[in-house]
């Protein structure tokens, strides 16, 4: 991860940028830390794309391939006060990230699709 915004304290939200996929978030310090200490990526559209594939895999013949449409995504995220600014897949499929922006806070972050519904809020939001 590369700070785009200089440290403040390590509870602080602090803006970043993926080095392997460039998803620019907002991630405390101490989550970081805490991921690192776990050997799993702190970046969750990584995490996610990985999570939704290898899920996928799983399922086999089951899983659902069916591409989740942008303005279905968009609309959910709007209607719960994040702004769409992204699928972070092509195509994007049920579980797979998206990047949002809360209009209450500004954060940014990687939403994941859940039978076609962004999971928000996102965890660790004051509104959670």
């Amino acid at each position: 991860m590369e700070p785009l915004e200089p440290f403040t304290k390590p509870k602080a939200w602090r803006l970043t940028r993926c080095l392997a996929c460039g998803c620019e978030a907002h991630y405390r310090f101490e989550y970081t830390l805490e991921k690192n200490a776990y050997g799993e990526v702190t970046c969750r559209a990584c995490y996610w794309r990985q999570w939704a594939q290898e899920a996928r895999q799983a399922m086999g013949a089951y899983a659902d391939l069916n591409p989740v449409p942008q303005a279905e995504a968009r609309e959910h995220a709007e209607k719960n006060g994040y702004d769409y600014l992204s699928a972070l897949t092509a195509p994007s499929f049920s579980d797979d990230p998206h990047h949002v922006r809360c209009r209450y806070c500004g954060r940014l972050s990687a939403a994941r699709l859940g039978g076609h519904r962004i999971r928000l809020p996102v965890p660790g939001h004051p509104s959670a």
